[in-house]
């Protein structure tokens, strides 16, 4: 039952990003090898309770596949109103992000002593920003919308963080 998510997910039958089939592979090692394997957690359980348990797992993989078929194969209508981040005036920002927490990194813990209650929230939003500036950058960069200065300083600045 667990490999039905990712057959229909290979074979086209469904859409968008194979999040469900990952998930219900899952349930091989978690649930399935134990049980064919007689892992000594499952020997305090008698057979009865043991068949219970997979009979409740494969039932769960199953109810959530037919779900997720009816819901991944309709093609979804686009949204009317979308919002994006315009490239060129979010660079500097971004940029400013990923050096702002590679400071933060560098003298950070010198000249600010210990992490605690805005120092703290401080470098976490500069450590989330910059993640997103990466995930921002790399998605412009495949496209080959970034900018040759722009990306020259996403890349020394992303070889810093690294």
């Amino acid at each position: 039952m667990a490999f039905v998510p990712a057959f229909l997910w290979c074979t086209g039958r469904t859409k968008g990003l194979p999040i469900l089939p990952i998930f219900a592979l899952t349930f091989i090692p978690a649930y399935a090898l134990p049980v064919q394997t007689s892992s000594r957690v499952l020997r305090a359980y008698s057979a009865e309770q043991q068949a219970e348990g997979v009979l409740i797992a494969a039932l769960y993989l199953g109810l959530i596949t037919l779900i997720w078929q009816q819901i991944s194969s309709r093609s979804a209508e686009p949204r009317r109103l979308t919002y994006a981040i315009d490239p060129d005036r979010s660079a500097p920002w971004l940029l400013g992000f990923m050096a702002a927490y590679l400071f933060y990194l560098a003298l950070g813990q010198e000249l600010l002593g210990e992490r605690t209650g805005l120092k703290a929230l401080l470098a976490g939003i500069f450590r989330n920003a910059s993640a997103v500036a990466v995930f921002v950058f790399s998605y412009q960069l495949g496209k080959r919308e970034l900018k040759p200065q722009v990306a020259g300083s996403f890349f020394l600045l992303f070889a810093g963080l690294s």
